[in-house]
């Protein structure tokens, strides 16, 4: 399924069943490099300085920046006044001094490409991959899927199946990042091997473990070369797709 990414620098109220992601371009002049890092705390610029290659340390800032001036627009204060929590998991989410405004959020990016999701009140989890080559692919299907989704994909022309990894893979990460539990959730609690082409639009997702039964899971084309899924507790969600563009 195709969706519309709509340029914007502002945002538009959460209501309701709304979902609404957000793509980023990780790939930003240094000037605005500089900017974003005034919005983050001091331990994101030192995890940012940590990394061994500084396009690593560049896209950390762009991600993050990006993400701060976007939860900040809908929670209408200052970025560099926002404040995290981590789950025992390590899933982030806004400090409880937030809690009423029911934002909840996950972020993810592969390359020069992320993804930022939004909702009120539902727990949410993205994910997106730039699709390459991996030679141990076989090797990760055989551990994080199930059987059902390794038939899926041995079924498929040897052509297909890198982005059918990758597809199947968003899927099953968004949903996992969603429980906030991460891959600690045994790998047959979720199968998303239904049409691994990428264009199945959104589906309802059993989960037999979960206290909430029902997820919906959207695949995502952020953009050539990437593929992306967004999973939502519950059903009945109309999911709107923005790109960031412009400066605060």
């Amino acid at each position: 399924m195709s969706h519309a990414w709509t340029p914007s620098s502002n945002v538009l109220p959460l209501e309701g069943n709304q979902v609404h992601v957000w793509k980023i371009n990780l790939l930003q002049p240094p000037a605005r490099i500089e900017q974003l890092k005034l919005v983050l705390s001091q331990a994101e610029l030192t995890k940012a300085n940590q990394f061994h290659k500084a396009d690593d340390g560049r896209r950390y800032i762009a991600a993050h920046g990006a993400l701060r001036e976007l939860l900040a627009r809908y929670l209408r204060i200052r970025a560099d006044a926002l404040t995290f929590s981590d789950s025992d998991k390590g899933k982030p989410s806004l400090s409880t001094e937030y809690s009423a405004s029911g934002l909840q959020f996950n972020l993810s990016h592969s390359h020069e490409l992320a993804l930022l999701a939004a909702v009120k009140s539902r727990k949410i989890g993205i994910d997106v991959e730039h699709l390459r080559n991996l030679p141990n692919a076989e090797a990760i299907a055989g551990r994080f899927f199930t059987v059902e989704e390794r038939e899926a994909l041995a079924r498929l022309p040897a052509s297909n199946r890198t982005a059918a990894f990758f597809i199947c893979w968003t899927r099953k990460e968004a949903l996992l990042k969603s429980t906030g539990e991460g891959l600690s959730k045994p790998i047959d609690t979720w199968n998303v091997s239904h049409d691994l082409s990428g264009s199945a639009g959104s589906v309802a997702i059993a989960c037999r473990t979960c206290a909430s039964l029902v997820w919906e899971l959207t695949d995502l084309r952020p953009a050539d070369g990437y593929v992306g899924a967004c999973a939502v507790e519950g059903t009945g969600c109309a999911l709107t797709t923005f790109e960031l563009v412009g400066a605060s």
